[in-house]
């Protein structure tokens, strides 16, 4: 994605000479900022946001000179407001924490232009400090203990790094990041209901929150991740962690964290790989209703309920070695290039729900045959411990067209794959009354064709064609007479050939059919055909595959 897609940004701010400063909105043509003494002056631009007169603050005495005049901070009681400001070092920044420490401090249209790193290190847990529109330019490092901590419409320049900090809300509303967010020390909570708050935000750059434990519950709402996310490598996160209508542009990486408390990806769509192999979530789990563009969970653990309804997989989902020890919801849930079960662990107080869903693995290369077969049994198997028995057919027929595939013709597997052969073509493995009954009205039809009407019939009419042809043959009038002569006997030759062996098949069919009567030895009994026996066992397999259809759904898979 390009900067058009997002809100007008800052993207870099240059500072040329004492007289000017060059402020650079997303891809545009850069902005002039005059500088007059303590004044910088951002004439109208693009960016409303930037525009107006701010003062440059180099010391305390001389801010608290400029904020005196502000009519809201004359209330002692009342928060203390500094507005249009710019400031360039950090001993400012340590004195105004320092002075206002038992206030509540905003920061309203404020420039932190820095060269190396800009400190906020906050050692009041009851006060708040609120950021409205500000743009820091610099390595932002917050740490302490703080009640309140709040960004809105602010543009981040440098990497932000939260390092171990204490606090009861940090939120960041409408903000982007143009560099990396990093979480490289704690997050512990003040209270119970302690929250990290991320709504409409873009990071441009990758987010890390790896090593430690954050006790926090963390939310992201509406927010769009361009660059990788890692929330992995022994991370431990002790609160909830929320994302809803959030887009990952970069891959998301979770794997070898734990969850304690729920996890939520609602309507999340992950353009990229999502890993959370070797994860281990022991609360519930919920994605649904996101995109997939390829997860991979190797050895993943889902210790209670997960949620994957209405979700969507651009690639194979291969749940290699994970765990299932509870109930795992997949309704409505579209697996387009294919599902492997195969060596999934599941409890057996679990259950996959699979209604509605759409498992594309008759058209997917990507798994073995095998494992093909074995996913069809497990979802069949999931089926029916919630007595879904319209899924699990369809699930049994599956696994036997996989079986059927594994199957070869010229092996000790013959007879095997001939009894599957005659399942599917006859009646589908049992599941189509239309097929079964069309299959034994053909059967019959063929019976009498062949018992009744005799093979002589049709030997006798090609040996009277043959001579016909031969006839005709002998007249062509540019052949001589001795060519006509050998062509009129030549057809005869043939035609009392293929006579004979009309005669000899059709004597095999009456012995077959009449003659051979001694299948039942019984005194007085007129015996049984061979053909006739053949025909009987025929069409009672046909009338049980009949009946197999027609209790497709009642009798035991």
């Amino acid at each position: 994605m390009n900067d058009e897609a997002f809100r007008n940004h800052l993207v870099d701010i240059t500072f040329k000479d004492s007289e000017e400063a060059i402020f650079k909105v997303n891809d545009d043509i850069p902005v002039i900022g005059k500088v007059d003494g303590n004044k910088l002056t951002i004439p109208d631009c693009c960016y409303k946001a930037l525009s107006g007169d701010y003062y440059i603050i180099s010391f305390l005495e001389q801010l608290e000179k400029y904020i005196n005049n502000i009519p809201v901070n004359k209330d002692s009681s009342a928060p203390k407001i500094i507005s249009y400001c710019v400031f360039r070092n950090q001993n400012i920044i340590d004195e105004i924490l320092d002075k206002y420490s038992d206030k509540d401090i905003r920061f309203v249209h404020c420039f932190f232009i820095f060269s190396g790193v800009i400190r906020f290190n906050i050692n009041n847990e009851k006060k708040s400090i609120w950021f409205g529109n500000c743009y820091f330019k610099g390595q932002l490092e917050l740490s302490g203990e703080l009640k309140r901590l709040s960004f809105m419409l602010s543009d981040f320049l440098g990497i932000v790094k939260f390092k171990i900090i204490k606090i009861y809300n940090i939120q960041f509303n409408d903000c982007v990041l143009n560099k990396s967010a990093l979480f490289p020390g704690k997050l512990k909570k003040l209270s119970r209901d302690s929250l990290l708050s991320v709504e409409s935000c873009i990071f441009k750059d990758m987010v890390k929150m790896q090593y430690f434990e954050y006790e926090l519950d963390i939310s992201f709402q509406k927010t769009e991740f361009l660059k990788d996310v890692y929330l992995d490598v022994v991370s431990k996160f002790l609160g909830k962690l929320v994302f809803v209508d959030v887009q990952f542009y970069g891959k998301a990486n979770l794997s070898y964290s734990m969850f304690e408390k729920n996890v939520i990806f609602k309507n999340v769509a992950f353009k990229n790989n999502i890993d959370i192999s070797y994860a281990e979530f022991l609360n519930v789990v919920d994605f649904s209703s996101s995109k997939f563009q390829k997860m991979i969970a190797d050895n993943t653990k889902f210790h209670k309920d997960s949620i994957f309804e209405g979700t969507t997989f651009s690639n194979l989902v291969d749940f290699k070695y994970t765990t299932f020890k509870e109930n795992s919801s997949l309704r409505a849930a579209h697996f387009i290039k294919g599902l492997n079960l195969a060596r999934v662990n599941i409890n057996n107080s679990a259950i996959l729900d699979f209604h509605d869903a759409e498992v594309n693995n008759g058209n997917s290369y990507q798994i073995s045959i095998k494992d093909k077969q074995e996913t069809c049994r497990i979802l069949k198997h999931e089926s029916l411990k919630k007595n879904d028995t319209i899924k699990a057919v369809e699930f049994y027929k599956d696994e036997c067209e996989s079986h059927y595939q594994t199957l070869k013709w010229d092996s000790r597997d013959f007879f095997n794959k001939f009894i599957l052969a005659f399942e599917k073509y006859v009646s589908n493995y049992g599941t189509s009354i239309f097929r079964s009954i069309v299959s034994l009205v053909l059967i019959n039809i063929m019976f009498v064709v062949l018992t009744l009407l005799k093979p002589y019939l049709f030997t006798t009419c090609l040996f009277l064609l043959s001579i016909f042809i031969g006839y005709l043959s002998s007249f062509d009038k540019h052949s001589s007479i001795l060519n006509k002569m050998v062509y009129f006997t030549f057809s005869i030759i043939i035609s009392y050939v293929i006579l004979k062996l009309g005669i000899f098949t059709y004597q095999i069919f009456d012995y077959l059919t009449f003659k051979s009567t001694r299948f039942l030895p019984i005194d007085g009994s007129k015996g049984v055909s061979f053909a006739t026996l053949i025909h009987i066992a025929i069409n009672a397999t046909l009338v049980y595959e009949i009946i197999k259809s027609f209790r497709k759904y009642s009798r035991k898979l």
